[in-house]
């Protein structure tokens, strides 16, 4: 057996991480910040109090249609859309932290509006279209360095709109879900990071509801318990974990209703299904802490809202589900360990929250963007704004904050913010 690499933490704000060993140069971005769990670990400072009217806004810009997350790394930020000039091919936006154009590419087809994030990490930019096909582009250029077309491995459907995942590295490898409509068919798929070449599939095995595990939404996260390196992702039947080195499967639990909610792990403890609070061994298995405490309702997870620190879960509840837009939403703080409820706040009818340098941030459409701390009762309002962004009731791609900015983003728009405190 091989050294174990550990899983790469996808870090929008910190400088000087290294992927196997390699240095390198500049931040990175992906999905929720550096572990994927909503909280953005920033080595700059940020204001701790906004002034009247919020901090300065740098740049309005128009990107395309599209929910896919902004993504901060090494002094860029990359941007996906629709081409407004071909509604069926996807583009990629570059822009200075300051909103300058850069350059754009168009990258390829996409079934609808693209939802994951773009991962760049190393100089090279990694995505997964919902049309199913894995690109890595020179993140400098947008260059083409190789693709794989992931239908060959399962049926890519378009009844749920194609896939939304992000995807994960691990040292040398690249992961993502495959589409798994049969029960041979696999529901994650791990690359060689820099040729595109298949390292290993992750097959679960038979479905019990014999239609396979369907997977297209959810993007994996990663887990280190000190002994394993485990990628979990939510299926549409099930929370599945494997071992990220091999693929080989380690549990999955039933999901019962098809709930489409974002696996979060932190601190050694994975909230799953919007209900489930587990507490997981070195060894890779799991505690059940408690269920159905709060109940966290999302119908597109390429959003996800909800976030662990400090021993307590933030999330947002409430009928956010398609069937329930319109119905209000609530910031709720709950005990970890216990799942009982410290505080509620309101936020809008539908809303996303990140966390940076211990304090969160709630986008939402009242229109506002709140600063909250973190206090012994719950949630302390620092400072608020009025964004520009919309007020539909669709649910809002998370922020992304990374050297000293805040990146907003809804539909076509994205606003930039300077969060540097003044000299």
């Amino acid at each position: 057996m091989g050294r174990a690499i550990p899983i790469l933490l996808l870090v929008s704000c910190v400088q000087g991480s290294s992927v196997a060993g390699e240095p390198v140069p500049g931040g990175q971005g992906g999905f929720r910040g550096p572990a994927r769990n909503g909280i953005f670990e920033c080595s700059t400072r940020l204001l701790e109090k906004w002034p009247a009217g919020g901090p300065r806004l740098l740049k309005k810009i128009g990107i395309g249609e599209g929910w896919s997350a902004p993504s901060i790394a090494s002094g860029k930020l990359y941007l996906l859309g629709l081409d407004s000039e071909d509604s069926k091919q996807g583009k990629l936006s570059t822009f200075s932290l300051d909103g300058e154009p850069l350059w754009s590419v168009r990258y390829g087809p996409e079934q609808s509006k693209p939802r994951g994030t773009p991962t760049v990490a190393g100089g090279l930019l990694y995505y997964e279209s919902n049309s199913g096909v894995l690109y890595c582009l020179d993140a400098a250029n947008g260059k083409q360095k190789w693709t794989v077309d992931l239908t060959r491995f399962g049926d890519a459907s378009t009844d749920t709109g194609g896939i939304s995942a992000s995807p994960l590295l691990n040292g040398d490898l690249v992961i993502v879900p495959a589409m798994s409509r049969t029960t041979e068919t696999p529901s994650f798929l791990a690359f060689n990071r820099r040729n595109g070449a298949l390292a290993w599939k992750g097959n679960l095995g038979e479905c019990p509801r014999k239609k396979g595990w369907s997977n297209d939404h959810s993007s994996p996260i990663p887990v280190d318990t000190g002994r394993k390196r485990i990628a979990i992702n939510q299926l549409f039947y099930a929370v599945a974990a494997v071992d990220a080195d091999s693929g080989k499967p380690l549990w999955w639990i039933e999901t019962g209703d098809n709930p489409r909610t974002q696996p979060i792990y932190a601190d050694g403890y994975l909230f799953l299904l919007g209900t489930k609070m587990l507490k997981l061994r070195p060894d890779g298995k799991y505690d059940l802490l408690w269920e159905a405490k709060i109940r966290v309702s999302e119908y597109n997870v390429v959003y996800s809202h909800t976030v662990i620190k400090n021993g307590r879960l933030y999330a947002l509840c409430g009928s956010v589900a398609r069937k329930g837009r319109g119905q209000p939403v609530t910031l709720t703080t709950a005990d970890i360990a216990t799942g009982e409820v410290i505080d509620r706040k309101p936020a809008g009818t539908g809303a996303t929250i990140v966390m940076a340098r211990g304090m969160l941030y709630l986008v939402d459409n009242r229109p506002r963007v709140t600063l909250l701390k973190p206090v012994k009762d719950g949630l302390e309002e620092v400072s608020h704004f009025e964004h520009s962004l919309g007020t539909t009731h669709e649910l809002y791609t998370h922020a992304a904050v990374g050297e000293g900015r805040l990146v907003l983003r809804h539909q076509t728009d994205a606003h930039i913010y300077d969060l540097r405190p003044t000299p």
